[in-house]
């Protein structure tokens, strides 16, 4: 891995019912204290169908300052997305997670549930290309041609990027009596929107904090290089 332009990181935690005091939230001097702590541009409330809450978004927290992209506080949900590192993640929450209990007349509140999400623009030293299979490359550079081109138009064939679907099945017998369903997660790995192929400029997106993030692009980087080794 060569260089990282974007690092964004989101949790997502699910309380149980009754765990979070958006009620009081609502009040204005509440919302208050989390908008001195991060100076957030917007606070608006969630108003779609069956679900209530309230969304701050773009702040800033500690003397860096990180950006903190959005904090959304819902029924059941905590959402917490910033343009760093899961830890990073992790302080922000804390920060909110103190001023909750603050509100609340100092009932403690703990997640039954925590996923992650992280997402980063990095460059790597392999080519897209290289993830495609020999008889799949010869495939796209020739026999595809023959069905896609234009008799006035030259025409080629650019990678645009692997995407996966992670589907869940939960084995945990409290979430499952608590009411928790786990929507499906993505894996992408493609090429940057609106950069040169050349450039080798891959955005990444996984289910994982910042550091098994950043292990499964070794690992995908390193089993390119070794393929092109043993073809060698």
């Amino acid at each position: 891995m060569k260089d990282v332009k974007i690092l964004s990181t989101a949790q997502v935690r699910i309380f149980p019912t009754d765990a979070i005091p958006l009620t009081k939230l609502m009040i204005a001097k509440h919302r208050e204290i989390i908008n001195s702590l991060f100076k957030f541009e917007k606070a608006e409330p969630i108003t779609r169908a069956g679900n209530t809450g309230m969304s701050f978004l773009v702040g800033s927290y500690g003397t860096k300052p990180l950006l903190v992209e959005e904090i959304t506080i819902e029924e059941r949900r905590i959402i917490t997305r910033v343009q760093g590192t899961t830890k990073e993640a992790t302080s922000v929450y804390e920060e909110i997670k103190k001023v909750l209990e603050q509100i609340n007349e100092g009932r403690s509140i703990k997640e039954l549930l925590c996923t992650h999400e992280t997402a980063s623009s990095v460059v790597l030293s392999v080519p897209f290309e290289r993830v495609f299979s020999q008889p799949f490359s010869d495939f796209l550079n020739k026999l595809a041609g023959k069905h896609i081109g234009l008799p006035w138009a030259e025409h080629y064939l650019a990678p645009i990027g692997l995407r996966f679907r992670i589907q869940y099945k939960l084995t945990d017998d409290t979430l499952v009596k608590n009411y928790i369903a786990l929507a499906p997660k993505e894996l992408v790995i493609e090429p940057r929107s609106q950069s040169a192929l050349e450039d080798q400029l891959y955005w990444i997106t996984s289910p994982t904090d910042t550091d098994t993030h950043f292990k499964l692009i070794d690992d995908f980087e390193k089993s390119l290089e070794g393929d092109t080794k043993s073809n060698s």
